[in-house]
């Protein structure tokens, strides 16, 4: 790290070491340009400090040469410097904390606002601090240089201030010795200060020594009058009379004993009136009296503002500036504002910059690090590169590293814990890190650049963090491209994460007026625009900044006659037409690089040295191509915009780019850098044709290999599909491969929840083998459908018959005659796919064929196959319970290639089954083995599945239905990072927890899409809506193949047709309903109604069969109290009660009266009111009675 010093002689550090700076002038250059940290100095006004009026004719060329020399002495190990051309001169950027004097006046000022408060122990620690920095006087070196008077001047009234506010604190500590000591020397320093020697007298009394400090008062006095002609002023008088008086009030000075009301201090002053028995007195003038939150001297070259980012806005401390334009950032005082409101240093909040290319976001985002720097906060930057491929966490890596944490030891997963565990522990260990260092006075603010193209961990690990509770202290800042309609999914769920999240704000950057276009513009320009150039920017550009300022740099001559580019791309050629050939071509591979310059690999690449390379740089840098860091702090060199990286590499003829991308994979290669085998094969891929494509596919392959070993499907996926690309240009002998790259990528699809996408990606691939005539891979593609979804099927519920892939599979059947094995495949994963057919016979003669052929064939892996779909085309089928059961027991006694695989799948299927068949207990045991095995198989659809029924088994018990709310919550989170099927899935799982709450009909959850019109039907019947029992009498006559919602759906109309008291529907669905007697009615993984023969019972008893309401209800009760489902007991007992009133109306011997009272008490402790209502009616009927 630099350090700068000019506190004393002109010093830079860089880790503790003094760096040569070079001749006298060479050094003025540096120091002209210190004193004004941070911002451009111009070009005349360095001339004129360092040479004087009367430079020689060659001034301009040896001031290049002084700051080339500067440059060169100041790059650090990524051959940045903080020096840059900026017109109208040069800026020198000072990271925080760079600059002594900037430590010092914030020492200082947190110094004097500590004794404002009278916390004199801070006070003396900072000011003591503050002084400890001070080598001697500003710039001792350059001390008689007119240019560097008024700074001396400047930064010395700070240095007596701050010793005035140590000798308040050492008085309000009780250390009077020391007090007396520093006032003394304070006073012997500025003899004439009216201040300095109040505060000496006051020491001296306070220690005791009234007599010597009545004796100074005397010296002082007699200094005045024969030096300046003067007498003491009227607060120097007051405080003799005080002490002569021996006045108590000096001895409380400056401490709370004596109340400021009375005295009327501030911090290192003198009272403006004392104890009611001194008379008033006057306090001298402060040396530097503005507290400098309000006020600061302008010629102060230590002010904070100086030491921050180009540009940075005004004091972040002065809420009047919250919203204030900063010096070089126009048009931005609204948004700045905005962002103010929610990023407050020590406060959680969220903050997202939206805007297309080149409207500002980074910029707006660089004003809002350098405000909350300033205010004495933490901050940290990630950046997502515009690089495919890029490997997962990569932002939050730099972060970590950033923060000065082990990236590998808090992103690897946990070893022994489960997939979906693993993923949500390394989160909490991510938000552990943010949390600490978060927890210091000023806070975290975490920033995160260009997040459109962040990877999907990271999209992920946002959206939970936005989802969670604040952490306090953190703030975060997104900025991000639009989202465009229908597109990245992961992004989306992220912004609406952070709008929901508290103390957030979206801020959409619009473009600029045509007037702060102009403002803009003149600003860049060397010279000025015409009006007319200017309104014609403001048209063709949209008001976009960096457009703007694109144009503004070119030359005059290169504008044309008052001619306009036509788009941006012309100016940016314009631009890069006057930059140095070769400067351009090491910009030119850095842009195939990345947007971020790698100066190890340039120096490889391009056989430059070190010096050599790193002047270009700078030359690319005073042209602004490229900046240092991306949020005005120093470090690597970046491209300044993607676009004008995008529009450097496009000067790149096809062939040299690709020969560019060999070379820089084989450099890549060989630094042996963990990131190297995602780089290399990226750079490989994009050297295709010309690379060979089968070490391009060894390279993919390598790694998704090493992506799906850390558990990062998605990066998997793409580098499958690298490896497949590369593959198609291979000739068609050398694609035996072929297959297995596909089914590797579907699987790797299946892993990362992308569903939907692996289905696309076998559609494809049988489509190109039945064109091509190859089908020897279509058994192994078609089947990778199968394990896609987990225990649900990979069709989507409304698949039809006619869909393409299912016509295509159906086609395949009839071309694999000659071929068992696939056709066992591709007729099983076609049974699967046919599950929503209208005719049930379809899906069970396919599944069917599927078994018999593998057993005539005795291939235990095709027949594996063959059950699997069996069991997954009737997953929560409640019809084929039973049936299913007995698979899954064969499947999991047949020993097989995926067994293990397969394994994860009965327990998921196995635990739905079992609840199906009342088995609860059971079910239960499947979701403990089934998550253990999909964790060590890190299978996150069949994870998030296994999550859902975890909460539905919770939701059966009943005890803690707030805990099966959470539980389901939980479950959605991870399915919606999924691409499995999602209409009205979660509104499922709310409505079977609503009628658990007995609070059905106030359900206000939207019930949109087809899945869900039953259910508004239901609600809108409870409600009674108007033409609601027409419907609900239509809903319960549609005829419908059985699938896994039927059993469930009736069940629930069936209750819905009870509380109505509605007896002319209720046979159709007793009849309907019986044939799952003893079954629960559950609705797949996502939610139960309870017991099929409670709903049964209650229709029975509707129309008039108490026999069978009884034997139902029965059945009930005992399937309740054996699996332990405390809401379901209740209603069976209550039920119970209602038909032995029934059976002795008005007579006595009915339903017991504490029995009914018990359940009334039991069912207002579980918050079920209807039901609750229901018990109090019967208990007044049993009283009538």
């Amino acid at each position: 790290m630099l350090e700068f010093a000019v506190l004393g002689p002109l010093e830079v550090r860089r880790d503790g070491v003094q760096l040569p700076l070079g001749p006298p002038k060479q050094r003025a250059v540096l120091a002209v340009l210190l004193l004004e940290a941070g911002r451009a100095v111009s070009t005349d006004r360095i001339v004129a400090d360092v040479w004087g009026d009367d430079p020689p004719g060659s001034v301009l060329t040896s001031l290049q040469a002084y700051v080339s020399n500067l440059r060169r002495v100041l790059r650090d190990e990524d051959a940045t410097t903080p020096i840059v051309r900026q017109p109208p001169g040069y800026r020198c950027t000072v990271g925080p904390g760079g600059l002594d004097l900037a430590r010092f006046r914030e020492d200082a000022d947190r110094a004097v606002r500590a004794a404002d408060d009278r916390d004199w122990a801070t006070a003396v620690t900072a000011a003591t601090a503050a002084l400890d920095r001070w080598r001697g006087p500003l710039l001792a070196d350059f001390a008689d240089e007119n240019w560097v008077v008024p700074a001396v001047a400047a930064a010395e009234e700070r240095r007596t201030a701050c010793r005035q506010t140590l000798v308040a604190g050492l008085l309000g500590l009780d250390r009077v010795t020391e007090a007396v000591h520093t006032s003394a020397a304070l006073h012997a320093d500025h003899p004439l200060d009216e201040r300095a020697c109040w505060l000496h007298l006051v020491a001296l009394h306070r220690a005791g020594r009234t007599a010597e400090a009545l004796d100074t008062y005397r010296a002082h006095a007699t200094r005045l009058d024969e030096e300046l002609g003067l007498e003491p002023g009227p607060a120097l008088r007051d405080l003799q009379g005080a002490i002569l008086r021996q006045d108590a009030a000096l001895a409380g000075w400056p401490g709370p004993a004596v109340p400021l009301a009375t005295v009327g201090l501030t911090a290192g002053r003198p009272p403006a009136a004392a104890v009611s028995s001194v008379p008033p007195v006057v306090e001298p003038a402060p040396v530097h009296a503005a507290h400098p939150r309000t006020t600061r001297p302008a010629a102060d070259p230590g002010d904070p503002s100086a030491d921050r980012a180009p540009g940075g806005p005004g004091d972040p401390s002065d809420p009047s500036s919250a919203g204030e334009e900063s010096d070089t950032l126009i048009g931005r005082s609204t948004e700045l504002a905005a962002l103010a409101a929610v990023l407050e240093p020590g406060r959680t909040g969220w903050a997202v910059l939206e805007g297309v290319a080149g409207i500002g976001k980074s910029r707006l985002a660089q004003a809002c690090l350098a405000r909350w720097a300033d205010a004495g906060g933490s901050l940290v930057v990630g950046r997502c590169p515009d690089e495919p491929g890029q490997p997962a966490w990569w932002p939050l890596r730099q972060v970590l590293r950033d923060l000065g944490e082990d990236p590998d030891a808090v992103l690897l997963p946990p070893a022994g814990v489960e997939v979906d565990a693993a993923r949500f522990a390394t989160i909490e260990r991510v938000r552990a890190v943010l949390a600490r260092h978060a927890a210091g006075a000023g806070g975290l603010l975490l920033h995160l650049d260009d997040v459109h193209w962040a990877d999907p961990t990271t999209l992920g690990f946002l959206t939970v963090l936005a989802q969670s509770p604040p952490v306090p202290g953190l703030a975060v800042l997104l900025t991000t491209r639009p989202v465009p309609a229908g597109g990245d999914l992961p992004q989306a769920r992220l912004l609406a994460a952070v709008v929901r999240a508290s103390r957030s704000r979206h801020v959409v950057v619009p473009p600029l007026s045509p007037d702060e276009v102009a403002r803009l513009a003149d600003r860049v320009s060397a010279t000025p625009l015409t009006p007319a150039e200017a309104d014609a920017l403001a048209e063709r550009t949209g008001g976009n900044p960096f457009f703007v300022a694109e144009y503004a740099r070119l030359p005059e001559s290169g504008r044309g006659a008052g001619e306009i580019p036509g788009a941006v791309r012309s100016v940016l050629d314009r631009r890069l037409a006057t930059v140095d050939a070769e400067v351009l071509r090491v910009l030119r591979v850095a842009a195939l690089v990345g947007q971020t310059l790698d100066v190890d690999l340039l120096e490889r690449i391009l056989r430059l040295d070190r010096d050599e390379l790193a002047d270009l740089l700078d030359d690319a840098a005073d042209e602004h191509l490229i900046v240092a860091g991306g949020d005005g702090t120093p470090g690597g060199y970046a491209f300044v915009h993607a676009l004008m990286r995008e529009q450097v590499a496009d000067g790149l003829t096809g062939l040299r780019r690709q020969r560019l991308h060999l070379r820089i994979a084989d450099e890549v290669a060989d630094r042996g850098r963990p990131e190297a085998v995602h780089q290399r094969a990226a750079h490989l891929l994009a050297a295709l044709p010309l690379g060979d494509p089968a070490e391009t596919v060894a390279a993919c392959r390598a790694a998704a290999e090493q992506a799906a070993a850390r558990w990062q499907s998605a990066d998997a996926a793409y580098w499958w599909g690298g490896a497949l690309q590369a593959l198609d240009l291979l000739p068609p002998s050398a694609q035996q491969d072929r297959g297995d790259l596909v089914a590797a990528q579907v699987t790797a699809y299946a892993r990362s929840g992308r569903g939907t996408t692996a289905v696309e990606t076998v559609d494809e691939e049988l489509a190109r083998a039945i064109d091509t005539g190859r089908l020897e891979a279509c058994g192994r593609i078609a089947v990778s459908l199968l394990r896609s979804s987990g225990a649900w099927p990979w069709a989507v519920y409304g698949t039809t018959p006619d869909s393409v892939l299912i016509r295509r599979l159906e086609q395949l059947t009839g071309l694999l005659e000659d071929s068992p094995a696939d056709r066992v495949r591709v007729l099983a994963t076609l049974a699967v796919g046919s599950c929503y057919h209208p005719d049930p016979d379809v899906p069970d003669r396919l599944g069917r064929e599927a078994i018999a052929v593998a057993e005539r064939l005795d291939d235990p892996d095709a027949l594996a196959d063959a059950l699997l779909a069996r069991a997954i085309t009737y997953s929560g089928v409640a019809d084929r319970a039973a049936e299913v059961d007995a698979v899954l027991t064969r499947l999991a006694g047949l020993p097989h290639d995926q067994s293990r695989l397969d394994a994860v799948f009965c327990h998921n299927l196995g635990a739905l089954t079992s609840l199906l068949l009342g088995r609860v207990d059971e079910a239960a045991a499947h979701v403990r083995d089934g998550i253990a095995a999909a964790d060590e198989l890190r299978l996150p659809v069949s994870r998030a599945q296994l999550r859902w029924i975890e909460a539905e088994l919770t939701q059966w018990h009943g005890e803690d239905l707030d805990r099966a709310a959470e539980q389901f919550e939980r479950a959605w989170q991870v399915h919606a990072e999924t691409e499995l099927y999602n209409d009205g899935v979660f509104e499922l799982s709310k409505i079977s927890v609503a009628w658990d709450r007995d609070r059905l009909d106030g359900l206000e959850i939207p019930l949109a899409g087809p899945a869900l019109f039953w259910l508004r039907v239901i609600v809108a019947a409870l409600q009674r809506r108007p033409g609601s029992v027409e419907a609900l009498t239509a809903e319960i006559a549609r005829p419908e193949p059985v699938i896994w919602t039927t059993h469930g759906r009736l069940t629930l109309l069936a209750h819905t047709v009870a509380d109505l008291g509605l007896a002319e529907l209720a046979e159709p669905l007793r009849t309907r309903l019986s044939r799952w007697s003893g079954q629960v009615a559950a609705i797949g993984h996502v939610g139960n109604v309870g017991p099929v023969d409670l709903a049964l019972a209650r229709l029975s008893r509707l129309v008039g069969d108490p026999t069978t309401a009884r034997t139902r209800v029965a059945a009930a009760r005992e399937l309740c109290r054996a699996q332990r489902a405390s809401r379901h007991l209740l209603r069976a007992r209550l039920l119970d009660l209602e038909l032995a009133l029934d059976d002795r109306p008005g007579e006595a011997g009915g339903p017991d009266p504490d029995e009914v009272a018990a359940v009334r008490r039991e069912a207002e402790r579980l918050g079920m009111d209807r039901l609750a209502a229901r018990a109090e009616a019967l208990a007044a009927e049993v009283v009538r009675s």
